[in-house]
């Protein structure tokens, strides 16, 4: 039976479904079982229900018709389940730097320290001293260059404050 189970199904359960658990209870996206999209039929508990006898011309011929179109119609659902998620989220753009923009750099060392959990989490000011491609620099400070290139991911781009004033007071005459 396992040879005509694997010549009915040409890819494996978990690349149709996503899952790799076959239950009784159905998907909430397509609202089939997975069982029920594998085995053709929905499962029984001998315990507790009446098992009815299937024959089994009837059941191949259902296997051969009208599961494979089921299958498709649960795979045009997460399809177009996936295709609205993917609608739905718009990933914030990389920002370009260009040379001679001041930034931060991200210190991943210090993401999973706890010793440190109120330091600094980025180090710099740095300069960016030449732009490389798929989003890598090369960044450098008063005390020289660094020797690796930097992922685009780990910089952020330095505001210059130097310029704002302040927006509370606080006078020391007496009120």
């Amino acid at each position: 039976m396992d040879w005509f189970r694997a010549s009915l199904f040409s890819k494996t359960v978990k690349d149709w479904t996503g899952s790799d658990r076959i239950g009784p209870f159905p998907s909430l996206a397509t609202g089939m079982t997975p069982f029920f999209l594998i085995y053709g039929r929905e499962p029984r508990w001998p315990p507790y229900e009446e098992s009815k006898p299937i024959a089994l011309r009837a059941h191949v011929d259902k296997l051969i018709h009208e599961v494979p179109q089921e299958r498709h119609k649960a795979a045009q659902i997460i399809k177009s389940g996936k295709q609205k998620m993917e609608d739905r989220y718009h990933p914030k753009a990389p920002y370009k730097f260009k040379c001679g923009d001041q930034v931060w750099m991200y210190d991943r060392s210090k993401e999973s320290s706890y010793s440190g959990k109120l330091f600094p989490k980025r180090k710099g000011p740095y300069e960016i001293e030449k732009v490389l491609r798929n989003g890598t620099y090369i960044i450098g400070n008063a005390l020289g260059t660094l020797k690796t290139p930097i992922n685009g991911d780990l910089l952020e781009l330095a505001k210059n404050r130097t310029e704002w004033e302040p927006i509370v007071v606080i006078s020391t005459s007496e009120v």
